[in-house]
This record gives C-alpha cells, structure tokens and sequence, in this order.
C-alpha cells in the first residue's frame, strides 16, 4: 500500500484533536516581547534520544544581571512544546528558569555553548556558532567525558534561586 503514509497523514490533519504542538512543525522560534521583558529565539537543536542525551535547545534572552544579550546551549530532559510562541517560551522559562530543569554542559571549544553580546543579533550570530559546532558524539566521548570543561555561566542565565524543584521534608 504506497498510499499508507499519506492516508495516515491525511487523517491526522483531518482531527484537531491530534496535535503535536510548535516543535513538530518547526525547530526556531522567535519573539518579541519573551517572559525576558525583551526579545527571545528559542531552537530545538537535538532530540534523537531523550533516553540517554534528553533535549538540546538554543536560548537567546536578554541577560538578567549584566547588559546585553546571550545564547546558551540549554540541555534538558523535557520536550518543550506549544500551541503558539507565546506558550512556548512561557513554558521554556517555567521548565528551565522556574523548575532549573537544566544542566551545564561540557564545551570543547570557546564559543560552542555560551555566547555573551551587546546586541540580539550578536546573539543571533552567536547562537547560529552554536549550532553549526553542535556535534553531540564529540560533545560527549564517553572516555573523556570527566575531563572537558563545563559551562558554568548558564547558571548566572538561569540562576539558583528561583524556586527550588523540590520541598524541604
């Protein structure tokens, strides 16, 4: 049956009931006006195997402490996904800032997980370097994997005290 996939296709469509949300359609986004106050792009950049290496977005917000903008490889184990742009960043804010559903990730290179600018498009740029180095067997080599360097000023984007993940017994 050469027709089977496009029947099943064809249904999908037919049921609004059988939604996958922003992230199936497309994998960038950008915003305006973000849960930052300013501007915002938000890429899903890997998510093969949310078992092992979870979810791998690209981040571009306003900082929160010092002038300018940054890009941030974000490294997550949620799927974040959305009806519109506007529940997507909302969401990506709630999971990664709000719940700190994030880790710092190893860097093999300067400039291939955290870029800090004056402008957005500075940060646009920097985010399109991220991206193109992104290489997840290389981020990742299972016998070097205690000895690359982490990228710790993520967590001055998405900082520790913002609500705690779990209650104090």
């Amino acid at each position: 049956m050469p027709d089977v996939i496009s029947r099943l296709e064809n249904a999908l469509r037919r049921n609004p009931n059988c939604y996958t949300g922003l992230m199936i359609r497309q994998r960038a986004f950008h915003i305006k006006k973000g849960p930052s106050g300013d501007q915002e792009a938000l890429a899903l950049i890997y998510a093969d195997d949310p078992g092992l290496s979870k979810y791998w977005y690209g981040h571009i917000q306003r900082h929160p402490k010092e002038p300018g903008f940054v890009a941030c490889l974000v490294w997550t184990e949620i799927f974040i996904n959305g009806d519109c742009p506007e529940t997507l960043f909302a969401r990506f804010h709630y999971w990664v800032k709000d719940r700190l559903n994030y880790e710092p990730c190893t860097v093999q290179r300067p400039g291939d997980a955290f870029h800090h600018v004056p402008t957005f498009a500075q940060a646009v740029a920097g985010l399109e370097v991220i991206i193109q180095r992104f290489n997840l067997d290389e981020r990742w080599p299972p016998d070097e994997m205690d000895t690359q360097p982490v990228e710790f000023r993520i967590m001055d984007v998405y900082p520790l005290h913002a609500p705690l993940r779990f209650k104090k017994p």
